[in-house]
């Protein structure tokens, strides 16, 4: 092991500590009864106008989510299904369409901010690990599901916060994608930004048919897994496993990387001039060239 990767080891392992800590003084310092109530939960269907709308943000909570990007999509419609009512909110403002989670399921400690997605804080002490954490929050999103549906256009910025639950996204078309992934598992299908970042979490992210344009991935604790068309490209890989599928010819990238796995030569010109960066983590990073 190098000791860049015994170095990055060792940071995330503070940083989850510092996250336990702030997690537990959180719950310590906060009624926790308040989110015990039992809610309703409701369907519901809701559209928007589209017409002017340049800028999408999503902040996604413990449902299941469906993001779609239809070309037969003249509003935006908002589908849920088994979701706590009053629980979230979306509206038009300018150019501007949210989706978001209201106050009530927020903790704010200073500038941190907690999202209590209404789980049942009575049920903490089955939590004796990870596995178990995710059974319960899975539990709770398996409840539920949502269906975002946009029109399919090219955006000036996209912006998804992935929650605990699982998400798929498709069809998205952006000057700047930001995807920030959660604990649920990550999606991606015919994916198209000038410039795409995006930040794994604990779940796993899987895509295809992208093409990424200018990107940057900060790997987390899960597994990666992308396949498509990219141009400069920073890769920061974590606990997890790393495996891009880039499509296009080694020779068009300048490789800087720090034990990493390159395979192949790939097909294209071999003319262009991309930068290819990469930092490897604890996981194993494999770069293929197809």
């Amino acid at each position: 092991m190098t000791k860049r990767r015994l170095f990055t080891g060792l940071t995330l392992i503070i940083l989850g500590i510092l996250v336990f800590i702030i997690g537990f003084i959180a719950m310590r310092n906060t009624d926790m009864s308040q989110y015990n109530t039992k809610r309703e939960r409701i369907d519901s269907f809701e559209e928007y106008d589209a017409g002017g709308v340049e800028n999408i943000t999503l902040d996604l909570g413990v449902s299941n989510y469906s993001i779609v990007f239809s070309g037969s999509a003249e509003k935006i419609t908002v589908d849920s299904k088994g979701v706590f009512k009053d629980l979230t909110r979306a509206e038009v403002d300018g150019n501007d369409f949210s989706y978001r989670l209201n106050d009530s399921s927020v903790i704010n400690i200073g500038k941190i901010n907690i999202h209590m997605f209404d789980l049942n804080f009575e049920r903490l002490a089955d939590i004796h690990s990870l596995s178990d954490f995710a059974d319960i929050i899975n539990d709770k999103a398996d409840e539920s599901k949502v269906t975002i549906t946009l029109p399919d256009k090219e955006y000036n910025n996209i912006k998804i916060n992935a929650g605990v639950g699982n998400v798929d996204i498709s069809g998205a078309d952006g000057d700047e994608i930001k995807l920030s992934a959660g604990v649920g598992n990550v999606t991606l299908t015919d994916i198209s930004g000038k410039t795409t970042k995006i930040s794994a979490g604990a779940g796993n992210i899987r895509g295809t048919d992208l093409d990424l344009g200018d990107f940057n991935l900060s790997a987390g604790v899960g597994n990666v897994d992308l396949s498509g068309k990219t141009n400069d490209t920073k890769i920061s890989c974590g606990v997890g496993n790393v495996t891009m599928h880039i499509q296009g010819a080694r020779s068009d990238y300048d490789i800087d990387e720090d034990d990493a796995e390159i395979h192949g030569s790939g097909s294209g010109s071999g003319d262009r001039n991309y930068d290819l960066k990469i930092s490897s983590g604890l996981g194993d990073c494999d770069i293929y060239f197809e």
